[in-house]
């Protein structure tokens, strides 16, 4: 006979399948289960709530970031260094902006 430890109703050992006092309808044997099912239950929700693996995003090229950022092409970019480069030679050393 299975039997489990109950040290609440003054007994120290009664059967699984013994009713549960002041609990109408349950026995020890369905509090087990229940416990059993709980357990579980929380272990697949604690499972479930990982954070997954980002979705990388499609690749995208460095020209077709600085456009869309500052709707300049690289050409555009470094014609525009270049000619900040030039005036910071032949005026000194002021910032182009």
């Amino acid at each position: 006979m299975n039997t489990i430890q109950n040290s609440n109703n003054g007994s120290s050992i009664v059967p699984i399948g013994t009713p549960i006092p002041g609990v109408v309808g349950w026995t020890y044997e369905d509090a087990a289960q229940e416990n059993k099912h709980i357990a579980r239950a929380r272990r697949i929700a604690r499972l479930s709530r990982k954070p997954r693996a980002a979705v990388r995003p499609a690749v995208v090229s460095v020209e077709d970031t600085l456009e869309a950022e500052t709707g300049w092409s690289r050409a555009d970019a470094l014609e525009e260094a270049i000619e900040c480069r030039r005036d910071a030679r032949l005026y000194g050393g002021r910032r182009c902006h």
